[in-house]
């Protein structure tokens, strides 16, 4: 495999005229890597083969620093969307989503995370129906949700840098109590859609047993191709809060349909 250890960066770094950037240029016209960077990466994937199914599998990947040598001259989340129509927009929604939480697991959040909800029923789960926010419970103070918003917001700028994909955050809300905090994270995806779109992220301060929730892997396809530990709610948790939901219907003064879907689906699964 040679002097070149997957740890190690490509030598010359990340400038436009360097030895690294004009290697990595070269490969990708050519359809390959360099010869140590493929061993590298070889190396990296055999590491992750036999790494347990968690957020530390994808860190033994990010040692080989392949796809900053990939990322750097490629824009690779326009292959992943439909060529058109609605569906591009929900895809897309989705697979920014999904960075959500391979951000999370980058931070080391993975394990003050719980998520839940409709987009825990969809990316986890594999529901059929479509759910638009990220809602997860927060071990220890929802003050410290706005310090790790600010964080998750960096890491995905950097992430998205390579699509030409801004990051921002908006519409940050903390409660009074300190129980509740909602903010947005606003992606300017014009360059893919023709307009920014928002992903709402709700967090509840909760602490639970480990009888609610478990480890669930979640796939990733940007910024690579791998597969993150998600700590989520079990389904009949999950299931359980539907029902508180539908039930405060008569509160609310209107159903959310969504509720009886979700409790329809998780119970077709054998949920009881």
């Amino acid at each position: 495999m040679g002097s070149h250890r997957p740890g190690n960066r490509p030598r010359g770094g990340r400038g436009g005229g360097s030895r690294g950037s004009r290697s990595s240029r070269a490969a990708l016209a050519g359809g390959g890597l360099p010869g140590s960077a493929h061993a590298a990466q070889q190396a990296g994937w055999e590491r992750v083969a036999t790494a347990p199914l968690s957020p530390s599998g994808y860190l033994l990947f990010r040692e080989c620093n392949i796809f900053v040598i990939v990322m750097e001259h490629m824009r690779v989340l326009e292959h992943l969307l439909p060529a058109e129509g609605v569906e591009r927009e929900w895809v897309l929604r989705e697979h920014l989503q999904r960075l959500v939480l391979y951000a999370l697991a980058q931070l080391n959040l993975y394990e003050r995370y719980t998520l839940q909800g409709g987009t825990a029923l969809r990316l986890v789960y594999s529901s059929p129906r479509l759910s638009l926010d990220l809602d997860f419970t927060l071990e220890g103070a929802v003050v410290d949700s706005p310090r790790h918003a600010n964080a998750l917001r960096n890491l995905l700028e950097r992430a998205l840098a390579p699509e030409g994909v801004g990051v921002g955050l908006s519409g940050s809300k903390l409660d009074d109590a300190g129980s509740f905090h909602r903010y947005f994270l606003v992606f300017d995806v014009r360059r893919l859609i023709g307009r920014k779109l928002r992903v709402k992220a709700k967090v509840l301060s909760r602490r639970y047993s480990s009888a609610y929730y478990e480890m669930k892997p979640v796939e990733i396809r940007y910024p690579v191709v791998t597969a993150v530990g998600v700590r989520v709610k079990k389904l009949d948790c999950i299931l359980a809060d539907k029902v508180c939901s539908l039930a405060g219907a008569w509160r609310r003064g209107f159903v959310r349909w969504r509720d009886i879907f979700d409790i329809y689906w998780v119970r077709e699964r054998g949920v009881r």
